[in-house]
């Protein structure tokens, strides 16, 4: 779980580049591992991918990186779980904001807020 906490870590500190590089650098091999097999590791995993891959695309306005974040969103959302859920609604709201739509945005992150208030998780991205 290096990558994850590493990432979160570049992200944290606005250094976009790194988290990208470390996010092209690890998939490949997170996704040839067991940790995709346990739903909160792949959760967690999905989520950070979909962040690195957001902030990256809004920063060099690369619209194959917004995809990606968008994909990763709708995986969330398939999970099935409250915690998921809310984590998917937040990517698809962040994205939806870079994107412009204000009000996709808010119902967006509404809908995340509800899951995850609901459910005793705690918005923290």
């Amino acid at each position: 779980m290096a990558y994850f906490s590493h990432v979160m870590l570049d992200l944290y500190r606005n250094d976009h580049e790194s988290a990208w590089r470390r996010t092209t650098d690890e998939w490949p091999h997170i996704k040839r591992s067991l940790l995709m097999n346990a739903q909160a590791l792949r959760v967690a995993l999905r989520h950070c991918r979909g962040r690195a891959a957001l902030v990256m695309g809004r920063e060099s306005g690369d619209a194959s990186l917004l995809r990606l974040a968008r994909r990763e969103a709708r995986r969330l959302l398939r999970e099935g779980v409250p915690y998921a859920t809310g984590w998917g609604h937040t990517l698809l709201g962040a994205i939806a904001r870079v994107n412009g739509d204000d009000d996709e945005a808010l119902d967006h992150l509404e809908r995340a807020e509800r899951e995850l208030a609901d459910n005793g998780h705690v918005v923290w991205c």
